[in-house]
């Protein structure tokens, strides 16, 4: 065998250990495939009134699953609220009566895994939860033996830090925290890993609070609104900058759907929402999401028994929607959306107790039926992820 040949051999063994085809120049080599789009998790945690269960059920890719069993000892899953790390796990607060205790569930590889949270007297009301960058969960909610916020932070697996959302109150009254259901708390975390929660006070006046806790600070408590009545059924949002948009209900006649938001150091504003007459009489909780744009998108139940729907429009302007009048509908809705801005609604049929979802395509929006197992869906909170 010639030298030449003896060359071109050991170069043609090189170049496909390499993967490289001597044949073909760079111009001829195929593109790179495209990346996988990141796949879609939507999630749902709600409550079973029938078997006095806490339930979820998740949609990966076209389909939702079958109904999962989160808790179902005693009486439990009222007051709940429902949050999605990046890896698409489910993260739960939760009341559990009876024990009357603040509840706390995640999903594992070997199924749902439950936490004591706080078991100081009834507590555990009117939870919200939200995750900070890490992924670690933080939780605001009543106790109600005590008529106070609370903040709970996760440290490691079954211990919690727990603190009293307390400050110097606007108008000096102690802090106090009306509690039924249609006074819920709401939580955000921002970037940094600070908490926002609003919540209405009890007391003479119901005034509508907003405490905040900078990392290595105290809690900053302003006042949202103090005309009395207000604060019903909020539900609180934070945009790109950290800054929190509020919607909520004014009392009166008609009960008012409202929008408050700060920028910065600035002080508060609101706005009364009008688009038609989507407000009249708002009912049961708020559900507040931003788009990319910061523009908010809400939904409510109305006294005409609807699910409404308001986004802010470019002009200013707000656009009103009925996503499902079928009967008495709407009631506990929880609003996401997507990355193109997708509105995505959980709620309660309370005439046929079944938990059901709305999304808002280019036709209008479409509605399905999710569980309609005995009486189920109250308390329903959603969140989606891509991962």
């Amino acid at each position: 065998m010639s030298p030449q040949i003896k060359r071109y051999l050991a170069l043609l063994i090189m170049f496909s250990l390499l993967g490289i085809n001597p044949g073909c120049s760079d111009d001829s080599v195929g593109p790179e495939p495209e990346p996988e789009a990141p796949a879609l998790v939507i999630g749902i945690a709600y409550h079973d009134e029938t078997n006095r269960d806490l339930k979820y059920i998740e949609k990966t890719g076209e389909f939702w699953g079958e109904p999962e069993v989160v808790h179902y000892e005693g009486t439990v899953g009222q007051y709940l609220s429902m949050a999605l790390d990046a890896q698409g796990t489910p993260h739960i607060s939760y009341h559990q009566n009876g024990l009357d205790d603040l509840m706390y569930a995640v999903r594992g590889e070997e199924g749902w895994r439950r936490f004591t949270v706080d078991a100081s007297g009834t507590t555990g009301i009117n939870t919200s939860i939200a995750l900070d960058p890490q992924g670690n969960p933080h939780i605001a909610y009543r106790n109600e033996t005590i008529d106070r916020v609370m903040y709970a932070s996760w440290i490691a697996e079954g211990n919690w830090m727990i603190e009293e959302v307390t400050g110097s109150h606007p108008t000096g009254v102690e802090m106090l925290c009306r509690g039924d259901y249609g006074f819920p708390i709401s939580l955000a975390i921002d970037a940094s890993g600070a908490p926002h929660i609003t919540w209405v006070t009890a007391g003479p006046d119901l005034d509508f609070a907003y405490a905040t806790k900078p990392a290595n600070g105290d809690w900053q408590i302003t006042l949202i609104d103090d005309t009395n009545n207000v604060g019903y059924v909020a539900s609180i949002a934070l945009d790109a900058q950290g800054n929190p948009h509020i919607s909520y209900v004014e009392g009166g006649s008609p009960d008012q759907l409202m929008y408050a938001w700060k920028i910065g150091d600035d002080p508060w504003r609101k706005q009364t929402i009008t688009a038609g007459d989507p407000s009249d009489n708002c009912r049961y909780p708020t559900s507040i999401a931003l788009d990319d744009g910061g523009a908010p998108h809400i939904c409510y139940y109305n006294d005409n028994n609807d699910l409404g729907y308001v986004k802010k429009s470019e002009g200013g302007g707000w656009i009103y929607e009925v996503v499902d009048d079928q009967g008495d509908v709407g009631r506990y809705c929880s609003l996401v959306l997507d990355a193109q801005g997708t509105p995505c609604v959980s709620y309660w049929d309370f005439a046929e107790k079944d938990l059901k979802c709305a999304v808002r395509y280019d036709n209008g929006w479409a509605r399905a039926v999710l569980d309609k197992a005995a009486s189920v869906g109250m308390y329903t909170s959603i969140a989606l992820v891509y991962r």
